[in-house]
């Protein structure tokens, strides 16, 4: 489907690059623009995800995000990314233009520059497109708080990364119009 073209241009030039121990998978390292320092676990408690609605399903996931200072090939950005495999449930976000990734934070369709989720079975999808991603119509919604960021680490530049942030996840997919999907899916992400 689109998810690749959705969630790269989600978060645009950052980055996280991590979706599991090695280096992420092709899709989502694409989607925070290829860079990174490998994958984050989510954290010592983990993360997981539980999908309803129209499509079932349940499981573990990876959480990382970054702050990417500035380059003559990006603006500067904060970016957070959630991935559990390369179809099951996938979110990406251009959160901030600044580093305002703290403890307590809490972000919506409302509040972030861009944002993108994907559940994909078979030919069916389910999407959160937010701020005219690639011209596509604004569909879904979401809810995200940051109850810890944990340590991060700081590059001579400026730029940071949080292997292991906590907090929790609440996205409305409804049924992509180009899929055969029909109705929505939930998920419910804790990390």
């Amino acid at each position: 489907m689109r998810l690749a073209l959705v969630l790269a241009l989600a978060c645009g030039g950052l980055g996280c690059g991590g979706c599991g121990g090695g280096g992420g998978n092709g899709t989502m390292d694409m989607a925070m623009g290829g860079g990174g320092a490998g994958g984050g676990g989510g954290g010592s408690g983990g993360c997981a995800f539980t999908l309803s609605g129209s499509y079932a399903a349940s499981g573990t996931c990876t959480v990382t995000a970054a702050y990417n200072a500035s380059s003559p090939s990006s603006p500067p950005g904060l970016g957070i990314e959630i991935a559990a495999g390369s179809t099951e449930f996938n979110f990406s976000s251009k959160l901030s233009s600044t580093n305002n990734f703290t403890d307590g934070q809490s972000y919506n369709q409302g509040n972030v520059v861009t944002a993108g989720a994907e559940t994909l079975n078979g030919t069916a999808a389910w999407q959160i497109v937010i701020h005219n991603v690639n011209g596509m119509p604004d569909q879904g919604s979401f809810a995200l708080t940051i109850s810890s960021t944990g340590s991060a680490i700081t590059a001579t530049d400026g730029s940071m990364e949080w292997m292991s942030p906590h907090g929790t996840l609440a996205a409305t997919m409804p049924a992509d119009s180009g899929s055969t999907a029909t109705g929505t899916v939930t998920a419910q992400v804790t990390f």
